[in-house]
Protein backbone atom coordinates (compact mmCIF):
# COMPACT_ATOMS: atom_id res chain seq x y z
CA UNK A 1 0.00 0.00 0.00
CA UNK A 2 3.12 2.46 0.50
CA UNK A 3 2.84 3.44 -3.08
CA UNK A 4 -0.20 4.37 -3.43
CA UNK A 5 -0.05 6.87 -0.22
CA UNK A 6 1.41 9.79 -1.85
CA UNK A 7 -1.34 10.17 -4.05
CA UNK A 8 -4.72 9.41 -1.28
CA UNK A 9 -2.12 11.95 0.23
CA UNK A 10 -2.40 14.44 -2.51
CA UNK A 11 -6.08 13.95 -3.25
CA UNK A 12 -6.79 14.96 0.33
CA UNK A 13 -6.20 18.04 2.03
CA UNK A 14 -3.93 19.51 4.25
CA UNK A 15 -2.99 15.83 5.79
CA UNK A 16 0.41 15.13 7.70
CA UNK A 17 2.43 11.89 6.95
CA UNK A 18 1.82 10.67 10.19
CA UNK A 19 -1.92 10.92 9.50
CA UNK A 20 -1.32 8.99 6.18
CA UNK A 21 0.78 6.50 8.23
CA UNK A 22 -2.08 5.44 10.72
CA UNK A 23 -3.99 4.36 6.97
CA UNK A 24 -1.52 1.13 7.69
CA UNK A 25 -2.20 0.59 11.77
CA UNK A 26 -5.89 0.91 10.62
CA UNK A 27 -5.82 -1.76 7.91
CA UNK A 28 -3.48 -4.00 9.82
CA UNK A 29 -5.61 -3.32 13.16
CA UNK A 30 -8.50 -4.40 11.21
CA UNK A 31 -6.51 -7.28 9.59
CA UNK A 32 -5.66 -9.11 12.88
CA UNK A 33 -8.32 -8.30 14.91
CA UNK A 34 -10.85 -10.20 12.59
CA UNK A 35 -8.71 -13.43 12.18
CA UNK A 36 -9.94 -15.00 15.60
CA UNK A 37 -13.56 -13.89 14.75
CA UNK A 38 -13.19 -15.40 11.52
CA UNK A 39 -12.15 -18.50 12.50
CA UNK A 40 -14.95 -19.27 15.21
CA UNK A 41 -17.53 -18.19 12.85
CA UNK A 42 -16.00 -20.60 9.68
CA UNK A 43 -15.91 -23.31 12.63
CA UNK A 44 -19.34 -22.67 14.05
CA UNK A 45 -21.26 -22.05 10.51
CA UNK A 46 -19.91 -23.05 6.65
CA UNK A 47 -17.40 -21.17 5.16
CA UNK A 48 -19.38 -20.34 2.36
CA UNK A 49 -21.34 -18.70 5.49
CA UNK A 50 -18.38 -16.53 6.61
CA UNK A 51 -16.90 -15.73 2.70
CA UNK A 52 -20.00 -14.05 1.34
CA UNK A 53 -20.60 -11.44 3.93
CA UNK A 54 -16.41 -10.75 4.31
CA UNK A 55 -16.61 -10.34 0.11
CA UNK A 56 -19.73 -8.22 0.27
CA UNK A 57 -17.77 -6.06 3.17
CA UNK A 58 -14.79 -5.83 1.21
CA UNK A 59 -16.77 -4.06 -1.32
CA UNK A 60 -18.72 -1.54 0.45
CA UNK A 61 -14.96 -0.59 1.65
CA UNK A 62 -13.25 -0.04 -1.48
CA UNK A 63 -16.43 1.90 -2.21
CA UNK A 64 -16.24 3.95 0.54
CA UNK A 65 -12.22 4.57 -0.26
CA UNK A 66 -13.00 5.12 -3.62
CA UNK A 67 -15.11 7.39 -2.64
CA UNK A 68 -14.02 8.80 0.01
CA UNK A 69 -13.14 12.83 0.48
CA UNK A 70 -12.10 12.94 4.08
CA UNK A 71 -9.60 10.98 5.96
CA UNK A 72 -12.14 9.68 8.55
CA UNK A 73 -13.20 7.97 5.40
CA UNK A 74 -10.45 6.87 4.09
CA UNK A 75 -9.95 5.39 7.65
CA UNK A 76 -13.23 3.44 7.46
CA UNK A 77 -12.68 2.18 4.04
CA UNK A 78 -9.62 0.55 5.21
CA UNK A 79 -11.53 -1.21 8.08
CA UNK A 80 -13.69 -2.81 5.79
CA UNK A 81 -11.06 -3.96 3.51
Amino acid sequence: MTPVYPQIQSSLIDVSNAEIGLIASVYFFAYTGMQIPAGVYVDKFAQKAVLIPAFIGFVIGAVVLGTAGLLPQVYLGYCYR
